[in-house]
């Protein structure tokens, strides 16, 4: 057969509706032209009965060939030497009857190229009480696409018509085709869209149609049957004041013809969601809160076309329009410049993951924002793995998403900022004011007010985390490590993180601080900021401090019995303050064992002898023990100044240092092997032998380094009592920091942490 219904049978069984009618799909077999004996026939126009006992109708397929002169035509048109054609005349008017039922008329006796399109008869629609069938007036065979591909293509290599006559002709040859005759309704808005386009933009979509047909001559189909949605978009939002603001972000994104490809593409993509590895069909013509049949579509993949997959709906422009409208509020710059670029890989990795968890975020800033982040700092594998979701994380999908493209949005309005405030680049050189100008802008749109992830060393190390999180899940497994300040002192390129499971707690809680800063809060005044602590060999030598001005002298004075680097995670508080110190960890249970860490495999954490390298075990003493000292004497100091005869300069502490431990419940599968349930480790008490709690109040331990008594130096470092654990160690809030994302526009966090 030439024709079959969708299921590729010739007969079908009809259920008519409580509407009185129902929709059949019918399709090209792709065989019109070629018969049993395997001979060419000549025809260009078959018509095919459709019957029932009591109704009859016809569908016409066009061949190849005559498709072929009709198309040509049509491109002929486009060149300013030929003459003018009667373009009303090859276009199908729309009338609606009582029943709903839409009835072609076509111009009777036409010739057109040698086509008599007398055959094609006039679809026939009965009364309410007949058997009611729409059908297309052409069917084309799916060959029929490499036509319209070559003539876009001929088209595309031409140079004597313009830009917008260019796009105006692309439209009228799509919407020959009878699935997007539709567009007919939209021709007037898309030509005044196409007036207005930016030159850069307008050209750089000339040059994706030569992609869309390259990608069609080769059988890929999904590109241009996804200008369909893109174009009635366009027109939608230029159409309308209060959405017109959105296309014209849309537009400012593309600096080549690839970014065109990857907005189309995208756009493509279904509203709301779908489940399974396979795209569904998009209706470019229903509304989302329409409801819609299977239907065969000559402009999608044979694949797509045949597999009884649900039919599916294009965003409305609406939504997209809102989308944008708050992307511009959230990207700028490089991330700005690479979202297209994101946009694409989104695109081919959301159809080809079952991510199903974040596919209904398809359509939303923040998840634009978070992939292009992922895909900027990490690269095209991590945001595969991220979008799979199937990692051990201890946060969901959908709250690392929220969490990324918040810090993305704060670390822009940092760098505005700190552009406008005169900062340097990193060659010392000053920004120009068009630089400024620039930043100046980004800070407004971005609506920053005074407010953002201010200094560059902060962002480094905020993209370091990004860096240890995001590596990690190429894996699919999150790490979990203890940091180690030692190692970032001596070894180059060490980066502190936690593994991936500290880092994207360190993330959370970066948010969170800065979050509280937006609120009235103190701001964060160093990420992993560098501190030396001194420990006073004893109470004297502390009330000496003032008057040393360099390690170096205060040592040859035995006036201190070592100094200690510490890289405090989060260091809170204004420049001239007091500043707070904030560690934070994120450590399992062993198995059997609530209070005990399972990457220590259970041991109790060491107390402290005071020496430089401290293992595991004891590092995590080491840390809090010099976190402790710097919050009793107030102070610590910063590196040496080599322009001021090695100075440690003086920075005051306050007393209210805080440890914060991630609180978490999760289960996962992995790989390979059975399902896996962790938890965190629980803190105890200080009466809770062997618990977090209890061993970090503990003092440090007994030394037998010369010429210092151990004594002494816990005395005055950290006073003759245990620390109040239960003070300065404590579960982070998960609750509040969703809360607080929500609150300020980052709706997807509430899909919840994987938390109690």
């Amino acid at each position: 057969p030439v024709m079959t219904f969708a299921d590729g049978s010739t007969t079908q069984a009809v259920t008519i509706g409580a509407t009185g009618s129902t929709d059949v799909a019918i399709k090209s077999a792709g065989n019109f032209r070629n018969t049993v004996q395997g001979s060419i026939s000549s025809l260009d126009i078959q018509r095919v009965l459709i019957h029932t006992r009591n109704t009859k109708q016809y569908a016409s397929l066009i061949s190849l060939e005559g498709f072929g002169r009709i198309a040509q035509q049509y491109t002929d048109t486009v060149s300013t030497t030929a003459p003018a054609i009667n373009l009303a005349a090859l276009q199908s008017s729309y009338s609606q009857n009582a029943q709903g039922v839409y009835a072609s008329n076509y111009q009777s006796n036409l010739t057109l190229a040698g086509v008599n399109l007398s055959l094609i008869p006039q679809a026939q629609a009965g009364s309410i009480s007949d058997f009611l069938m729409s059908t297309v007036e052409f069917l084309l065979p799916i060959e029929s696409l490499n036509v319209i591909a070559n003539q876009i293509s001929i088209l595309a290599d031409g140079g004597e018509v313009d830009g917008v006559k260019f796009m105006l002709a692309i439209m009228d040859v799509l919407t020959y085709f009878p699935p997007a005759r539709p567009l007919q309704l939209l021709l007037k808005p898309l030509k005044g869209l196409a007036h207005i386009m930016p030159r850069k933009f307008r050209n750089h979509f000339i040059g994706a149609l030569g992609g869309i047909a390259n990608k069609a001559r080769k059988g890929d189909f999904d590109t241009l049957w996804n200008v369909l949605p893109f174009l009635i978009l366009a027109a939608e939002m230029y159409h309308d004041p209060d959405t017109r603001e959105g296309i014209e972000f849309l537009m400012s994104t593309v600096n080549s013809s690839e970014d065109v490809l990857n907005w189309i593409d995208y756009l493509g993509l279904p509203a709301g969601g779908w489940v399974g590895d396979t795209l569904p069909e998009i209706d470019p013509f229903a509304q989302p809160e329409q409801t819609t049949q299977l239907f065969s579509n000559p402009f999608i993949a044979s694949a797509y076309a045949t597999g009884g997959v649900a039919v599916a709906f294009r965003v409305s422009s609406r939504v997209i329009a809102v989308s944008l409208k708050q992307a511009k509020k959230r990207f700028s710059g490089e991330m700005k410049e690479v979202l297209p670029m994101a946009l694409g890989q989104l695109a081919k990795r959301l159809k080809n993951v079952d991510a199903t968890e974040l596919r209904q975020y398809v359509f939303s800033p923040r998840f634009w924002l978070a992939g292009t982040s992922i895909l900027l700092r990490n690269g095209s594998r991590a945001m595969a793995q991220f979008l799979k979701g199937k990692t051990n994380a201890r946060y969901t999908p959908a709250a690392i998403m929220a969490i990324t493209a918040y810090l993305e949005w704060e670390a822009s309005c940092g760098k505005a900022l700190d552009i406008i405030s005169g900062d340097k680049k990193k060659n010392g050189e000053a920004f120009s004011p068009e630089e400024k100008a620039e930043a100046q802008e980004a800070v407004e749109n971005l609506e920053c007010g005074d407010k953002g992830i201010r200094g560059g060393n902060n962002r480094r190390e905020l993209y370091n985390k990004f860096k240890v999180a995001f590596k990690d899940t190429t894996s699919g497994k999150f790490k979990e490590e203890i940091d180690d300040d030692v190692h970032r002192e001596n070894e180059e390129n060490y980066i502190l993180g936690g593994g991936g499971h500290g880092a994207l707690f360190h993330m959370a809680q970066i948010a969170r601080y800065q979050m509280l800063h937006r609120a009235g809060g103190e701001p964060i005044k160093a990420i992993e900021g560098f501190r030396r602590v001194w420990l006073y060999t004893d109470e004297k030598s502390l009330n000496l401090a003032d008057e040393q001005e360099s390690q170096d002298k205060a040592k040859a004075a035995k006036h201190i019995s070592g100094a200690y680097s510490r890289y405090v995670d989060l260091i809170i508080g204004e420049e001239d303050e007091a500043e707070q110190w904030i560690e934070l960890k994120s450590f399992s249970q062993r198995k059997n064992k609530p209070t005990k860490i399972d990457y220590l495999q259970g041991k109790n954490i060491k107390r402290w002898n005071l020496q430089k390298k401290a293992p595991n075990a004891m590092s995590l003493h080491r840390q809090y023990s010099l976190d402790r000292a710097a919050a009793h004497v107030k102070h610590a100091r910063l590196a040496a100044d080599p322009d001021n005869n090695k100075r440690n300069k003086v920075v005051d502490v306050s007393s209210d240092f805080l440890w914060l431990f991630q609180k978490f419940d999760i289960k996962w599968t992995p790989k390979s092997g059975p399902l896996q349930h962790v938890k965190s480790v629980e803190l105890g008490s200080k009466s809770v032998a062997g618990s977090v709690r209890d061993n970090m109040a503990k003092p440090l331990a007994n030394s037998d380094t010369k010429g210092r008594s151990t004594a002494e130096v816990r005395k005055a470092n950290m006073g003759d009592a245990e620390s109040n654990t239960d003070k300065h160690i404590d579960e982070a809030d998960a609750e509040q920091l969703l809360e607080d994302l929500v609150s300020i526009g980052f709706s997807e966090a509430l899909d919840d942490f994987q938390v109690n």
